[in-house]
């Protein structure tokens, strides 16, 4: 069962903690394919943010919290972590 996001501290590890739940579930999914699907132009950028090596800006908000499919509640705080 995947964590609740109210109960992070951070939005990068929620991000890496739900990329490794949906890897678990599904071994075709692909980062690169979800990053364009979310409207990345590059999924470098995404690769990164989940390396730690770039932070998430608020600017990747909206598309990062349709992608992880959060309810508005969820987006504000998620928001508020970045």
């Amino acid at each position: 069962m995947k964590r609740s996001i109210f109960q992070y501290r951070r939005a990068s590890r929620y991000l890496r903690d739900w990329v490794l739940a949906r890897r678990k579930q599904d071994y075709r999914f692909s980062v690169r394919k979800w990053a364009l699907e979310m409207g990345f132009q590059s999924p470098s950028l995404l690769s990164m943010v989940l390396n730690g090596t770039r932070n998430i800006t608020l600017r990747q908000v909206p598309m990062l919290a349709r992608g992880l499919g959060l309810s508005t509640a969820e987006k504000m705080f998620f928001q508020g972590l970045v």
